[in-house]
């Protein structure tokens, strides 16, 4: 939904953007965290607030309290707030500083994968924090690649002025990263060559790489999956490495890279893609259950602006 009113809320936006906005990647993280989560609880009745919470009893069912929606709700765009904030903090980033952000789990399962010299694709979602895990593991020193959309794809003239302004400031912030973004509608040469060099890919599989998709049961509900990134995986023998990111008690991320998911060789290619996207749907959903409020901003998005996830 475009919204491209100048409302008091809209204008308040912008003029943070203009203003503090720049004081952002230099400000404490306790401050900016304690101002995410005041944002969050003054936004609980929010609309915002109100289709997280319709969208999380479809997907969680009827047994989840009301007060538990709310909790989740809160939290939910508490985390999109410190999300941003973090993000706006990358040109600031370096090995250091990003120790203050986020850790890593299971490096042993990519240190392994890379031994094969295929490289490894690294399979996310819409879920938690995923440009931190970009951040994560390209400052820990592996040559990474992300395919995505570029940011300023979503800026649009029928959006409100502080839409847009947020899309060029992360394409900004993105850049400042020492990882090398392939940007969906390039040519894809570019991801097989980077895994034949034994680098990284990070790829989406609820994004936009491809149009085959395969819709799978997800807790009360269904989710589409993209197969791009699974193909790439059987026509290239990389291994596929599910990686997510999920807010610790102290606002660190822990992002955890967990096991290889096998191609099935003795199944036509087809087969193997689904054995494999089944495999990964199972995995989110176990991530999605234990931490809902990760997942809400793609929630709200698929809702309110669709182009988006």
């Amino acid at each position: 939904m475009k919204e491209n009113k100048l409302s008091i809320q809209n204008f308040i936006r912008l003029m943070f953007l203009y203003t503090i906005r720049y004081a952002v990647p230099y400000a404490p993280n306790v401050i900016l965290y304690f101002l995410a989560d005041v944002i969050g609880v003054l936004r609980k009745s929010a609309p915002e607030a109100q289709i997280l919470k319709q969208e999380l009893r479809k997907m969680l069912g009827d047994e989840i309290s009301e007060e538990e929606l709310g909790r989740i709700a809160v939290e939910g765009i508490a985390n999109h707030k410190k999300d941003l904030f973090e993000i706006w903090s990358f040109p600031r980033l370096n090995k250091n500083r990003i120790k203050k952000y986020a850790y890593i789990e299971g490096k042993e399962h990519l240190d392994n994968a890379l031994k094969n010299d295929k490289g490894a694709l690294i399979a996310v979602v819409h879920f938690g924090s995923w440009k931190m895990i970009i951040a994560a593991l390209a400052y820990e020193g592996y040559k990474v690649n992300q395919i995505g959309l570029d940011p300023r794809h979503f800026v649009d003239k029928n959006q409100a002025p502080h839409h847009n302004i947020i899309m060029e400031i992360e394409h900004l912030s993105d850049r400042s990263l020492p990882a090398n973004f392939i940007y969906i509608g390039k040519f894809i040469r570019g991801v097989y060559k980077a895994l034949a060099q034994n680098e990284l890919v990070i790829n989406s599989l609820d994004g936009f790489m491809s149009q085959k998709r395969l819709e799978v049961p997800f807790l009360n509900s269904k989710l589409s999956l993209a197969l791009g990134p699974i193909i790439i995986a059987a026509r290239s023998s990389a291994p596929l490495l599910p990686t997510f990111a999920v807010r610790q008690d102290d606002n660190r991320y822990k992002i955890t890279i967990h096991e290889e998911i096998p191609l099935d060789k003795s199944l036509a290619e087809a087969e193997a893609v689904k054995k494999a996207t089944l495999a990964y749907s199972k995995l989110f959903e176990e991530y999605v259950l234990r931490y809902p409020s990760h997942y809400c901003r793609s929630l709200y998005d698929r809702v309110r602006d669709p182009d988006r996830i």
